[in-house]
């Protein structure tokens, strides 16, 4: 699941992240205007809450802070009655209002907590990808060292071997070649 936005490098991040917030929301206040024969002054902020949503999810705290205030001014503006005024008439209207400012301020917290909390998973794991490189290079050090040292122990244990023969086929040879040189002596004087 993809996190942020993929922006090209020469514009800000910030701009494009607005830019994309707004047009949303643009596109959420036009959805709602083309529903307004249908829906007349009914539930104004249907189509404004998934737009809410997109910008705290994908464009950050400031674009989402934005476009909810404009979203909330456009629906006073065109679909709560009186159409075309900014002035609330009842109750039902002003808690209607207030209770999607405060929907939207949790969507926006949540969104914003989600993502800092991605940010620092973010930082973890490339701090564990780190760790982990820097263990990978010293167990393959130790895995070198390993290998000398296992060279150095075939060189030895070879050595020692051959050392081993010499000595048998030196002292021991001799002894033997005395040995049987003795034996027949004695089975010589023996006859």
């Amino acid at each position: 699941m993809w996190t942020r936005l993929a922006f090209p490098s020469r514009i800000p991040r910030q701009l494009v992240g607005y830019t994309i917030a707004l047009l949303v929301m643009a596109v959420a206040v036009l959805v709602r205007w083309l529903l307004n024969p249908l829906l007349r002054d009914s539930i104004p902020y249907v189509t404004l809450f998934p737009a809410v949503a997109f910008a705290a999810w994908y464009c950050g705290i400031g674009a989402s802070v934005v476009s909810t205030i404009l979203a909330l001014a456009a629906a006073t503006y065109l679909f709560i009655p009186p159409v075309h005024s900014f002035h609330v008439l009842n109750g039902v209207q002003f808690f209607g209002l207030l209770t999607f400012a405060l929907s939207s301020g949790i969507i926006i917290a949540i969104a914003e907590a989600w993502r800092r909390e991605m940010d620092a998973l973010q930082v973890a794991q490339g701090e564990l990808e780190h760790r982990v490189r820097e263990r990978t290079l010293e167990l393959d050090n130790a895995n070198h060292s390993l290998r000398e040292l296992t060279a150095r122990l075939l060189q030895l244990q070879d050595e020692e071997r051959r050392r081993f023969a010499r000595e048998l086929h030196d002292s021991v040879g001799q002894t033997l070649a005395a040995l049987a040189m003795n034996l027949a002596t004695s089975q010589a004087d023996i006859e």
